[in-house]
């Protein structure tokens, strides 16, 4: 394994920079287009076949039941994580809001998604990120929780 890392590294150091940026300008527009189609509702497989169409979304009480859970669970399940440490000074099982999140949009679906990044910057805020750090990741919280809800969209 450690030969396969150190492969990797070589290979992605000796590619010339303006390559480099060409990839990651792609994967960025990738990200963004996989952000869009789940947050659009776009599937893959409309009525279980392969096509291209999107999903519907009733917005009863369960939905906005599941988004306000979602809103508090996270938060605080980070709160929780942050406290736990593992390693003195140096990690914590902050781990736990990820699993929340991935919980609450499995168990909740398209409602969790749409709440896991406005509570993922909540939760960075109550554990002390400033906001400006916050708000320069605000399309990285909606590509995690694209991505976290792409199977499920």
């Amino acid at each position: 394994m450690q030969v396969l890392i150190h492969w990797f590294e070589m290979l992605s150091n000796s590619a010339p920079p303006a390559l480099q940026e060409l990839w990651g300008r792609l994967a960025y527009m990738l990200g963004l287009l996989l952000v869009a189609a789940s947050y659009g509702r776009f599937t893959f497989r409309p009525g279980g076949r392969w096509g291209l169409g999107r999903e519907r979304q009733n917005w009863d009480v369960q939905a906005f039941v599941a988004m306000g859970l979602t809103l508090a669970l996270v938060p605080l399940m980070g709160f929780l994580g942050s406290g736990i440490v593992l390693v003195e000074g140096a990690q914590t099982l902050e781990c736990l809001k990820d699993v929340m999140a991935l919980l609450a949009i499995i168990l909740f679906g398209f409602p969790a998604m749409l709440a896991v990044p406005a509570a993922y910057m909540v939760s960075d805020l109550i554990e002390g990120i400033p906001p400006e750090w916050v708000i320069g990741w605000v399309d990285g919280y909606l590509v995690w929780a694209a991505m976290a809800g792409w199977p499920t969209s």
